[in-house]
């Protein structure tokens, strides 16, 4: 299972701050009970999509959603699901989960974590801050994921191509072994991409890494230079084989 944003690691790291919280508005759930965790499912009037399951006690809004199946690859049922529990909150947390999946029971936070918080459980996407940290490319989908997920076809492995290349060019510059073209290259990968939003995203981030200076240490222009050679080779190869 593809982890596009944050990994479960992570999410706990954010548990731990005592960033969460049970429930919506001044409630408790009521309904019948999620079989995967004794959670009680609370029906919310006028959206089918979704419905709260839970949550944990500890500091600010945080809410576990169950989506349904049909609108698993629905980003509006994501996105309707979090105007109506955080209101625009910005500390507001709600895990996503589908039928089935193992969902932490209401509990305070101490005590799950104490019983290994995150690394127990995988939500289908997870938000915080205004912002989705976490999707799952897989269950989720592609269409309406976040750009940071890096969903689709050999989308993550491209950016990955374009770091390894801004990486030797910094190095060079630095070094002054000469520009072999990459830079160009990559240029007219970028401008060829289908999707504008993915185009942005990649020549924004290979530009800021090119408008960096290399700080380490001149030792590096002899004890590096094979490998970054080497992994920005392959990562040209990699693009001009593989245009998303």
């Amino acid at each position: 299972m593809k982890k596009g944003l944050l990994a479960a690691g992570a999410i706990c790291a954010v548990a731990i701050a005592g960033f969460v919280i049970w429930g919506m508005r001044g409630g408790g759930a009521s309904g019948p009970l999620n079989p995967a965790s004794g959670n009680k499912v609370s029906p919310v009037a006028d959206a089918p999509k979704w419905q709260v399951i839970g949550g944990l006690e500890a500091g600010v809004r945080n809410v576990f959603i169950q989506i349904s199946p049909s609108a698993a690859k629905d980003r509006s049922a994501y996105d309707e699901a979090l105007a109506a529990v955080c209101s625009g909150e910005s500390g507001c947390l709600v895990a996503f989960f589908l039928p089935g999946d193992k969902v932490p029971p209401n509990e305070p936070m101490a005590k799950f974590m104490s019983e290994g918080g995150w690394r127990n459980y995988h939500p289908v996407a997870y938000w915080f801050n205004n912002a989705f940290t976490d999707w799952d490319c897989e269950r989720a989908g592609d269409k309406g994921a976040p750009l940071n997920a890096m969903c689709g076809a050999f989308v993550e492995d491209a950016y990955s191509a374009i770091l390894s290349v801004s990486s030797r060019t910094k190095l060079a510059r630095f070094c002054g072994w000469g520009d072999k073209g990459e830079v160009a290259s990559v240029k007219a990968y970028i401008s060829k991409m289908k999707d504008p939003a993915r185009r942005e995203q990649f020549s924004s981030k290979f530009d800021k890494n090119l408008s960096e200076t290399y700080g380490g240490e001149a030792s590096n222009c002899v004890a590096l230079r094979s490998d970054v050679e080497a992994r920005s080779e392959d990562a040209l190869k990699f693009l001009a084989e593989h245009q998303i």
